[in-house]
């Protein structure tokens, strides 16, 4: 027994996130829970290999005025993690962010206080993965490479998420770039840094955009857990029990979108829904968004749309739209997708009746959707959606439940998140044990 526990090595998963932790909106924050869940499985996996690992999460310090913040999450993560041989730890920056400092100071104080913990977890462990899953704390790699010393040889740096797309209509940020470039650079220098895509489309983006070798990716695609409650099948009482509040209109087949409010840096496509609609009479729009957006309201009105418009919706309102008969498809239309995780929502929930996905031709959609095998591909303008929603409703019921089982059959495939973050673990430990 002295014998094999001797061989056992300790490694430490650094995850640096910009939120999640703290804050409880939004997708980070479901990510984070979902590798909270998963934690226990790869921890005994790795056990029977003679490695144990702790899982250790560092994130801004956030103001408890912070719009979404939740003390008692918060307090959740770090006895979990606490219980499990890890820590949680909230890295003191800036609070004021970014509105006060502006994004390159804010990215670089926080990047050197990542990098300050991952160092002095190196003391601790035989080694450390950090991955860092923002370009806030893309600048980790370089402060390890540059100052760690001896230290630095045991870590092995994962950036993931954060590397911008350059797709938007409006640039990236300098901040941004200037972080991304830091660590692409840093892929070219060592074995030690390497960068975790999320979808073959951001494998093609690094290595074209950033230079970035094949030999220096990770695979560590965006997933969903598959057997969690919230998509859960539900019957049509249940169903009609949940849309019953939401004054939908009596006539119409319902068009659903959902998710974060368009903003100047991000176009999600919302305005594509409403004007295909004004040209297919009999789709109803359902937009729910985070928060009210008066502007897609008014341009429904001018356009004579009839839409519903909902904010701050539970997920389990948006399933029971997805699996409504009355639905005849969930439309995907950002203008930048990477990684985009409410698609493989909507195809899972969706194995047994309701919408089809309607999904736009960028980013990561192409190959979720299969090329048009898993839902309709168009192209981002009014007059193309309008002839997705045509080709929905021209699809006999046969037609569409053979989409939605192929969809579902991509997703339990392709992203199932337990067995994803389980490919990139291994990747990543394997990596190091190479160093």
């Amino acid at each position: 027994m002295a014998e094999a526990a001797s061989k056992q090595r300790r490694i430490a998963v650094v995850w640096l996130m910009l939120e999640g932790g703290q804050v409880s909106q939004g997708g980070v924050a479901r990510y984070v829970e979902n590798l909270l869940r998963a934690q226990d499985s790869i921890r005994a996996e790795w056990l029977a290999h003679d490695y144990e690992i702790d899982f250790i999460l560092g994130e801004p310090f956030y103001r408890e005025n912070a719009a979404g913040y939740d003390a008692q999450r918060w307090q959740r993560v770090v006895t979990h993690l606490a219980e499990r041989g890890g820590r949680a730890v909230r890295l003191v920056s800036d609070s004021d962010g970014i509105e006060q400092w502006g994004g390159d100071r804010f990215f670089h104080a926080l990047s050197a206080a990542g990098a300050q913990l991952v160092l002095e977890t190196a003391e601790r462990y035989d080694g450390v993965i950090a991955i860092s899953g923002t370009s806030a704390f893309a600048q980790v790699a370089g402060m390890v490479q540059r100052l760690g010393g001896p230290l630095a040889e045991r870590i092995l740096h994962v950036h993931t998420f954060g590397l911008a797309t350059h797709e938007t209509a409006l640039p990236p940020s300098p901040a941004e770039i200037a972080a991304d470039g830091d660590v692409a650079f840093w892929t070219r220098q060592t074995p030690n840094v390497t960068v975790a895509y999320i979808s073959d489309y951001t494998a093609r983006l690094y290595e074209r955009t950033y230079a970035i070798p094949r030999r220096s990716l990770l695979p560590n695609r965006s997933g969903i857990p598959l057997d969690d409650p919230l998509f859960t099948l539900l019957d049509k009482n249940t169903v009609a029990k949940r849309l019953a509040p939401l004054g939908l209109p009596d006539e119409g087949r319902l068009a659903v979108m959902w998710g974060r409010n368009s903003a100047p840096d991000l176009d999600k496509g919302y305005h594509l829904l409403l004007e295909a609609a004004a040209d297919v009479p009999g789709v109803v729009p359902v937009i729910a968004n985070r928060r009210p957006a008066p502007d897609l309201q008014q341009y429904a009105e001018r356009l004579g749309v009839q839409a519903v418009f909902l904010a701050d919706q539970p997920f389990e309102t948006i399933s029971a739209l997805l699996q409504s008969e009355r639905t005849l498809a969930a439309a995907f239309l950002g203008e930048a997708e990477p990684g985009a995780v409410s698609p493989m929502e909507a195809m899972w929930v969706t194995r047994r009746s309701g919408a089809v996905v309607i999904a736009a031709d960028t980013g990561n959609l192409p190959e979720l959707v299969d090329g048009g095998r898993a839902g309709i591909l168009t192209a981002r303008t009014g007059t193309a959606v309008a002839e997705a929603l045509r080709t929905a409703q021209a699809m006999t019921g046969e037609e569409r439940t053979r989409m939605r089982e192929t969809a579902a059959d991509v997703v339990r495939e392709h992203c199932d998140f337990l067995a994803n973050i389980r490919d990139l673990v291994s990747s990543a430990v394997s990596r190091w044990s190479d160093l």
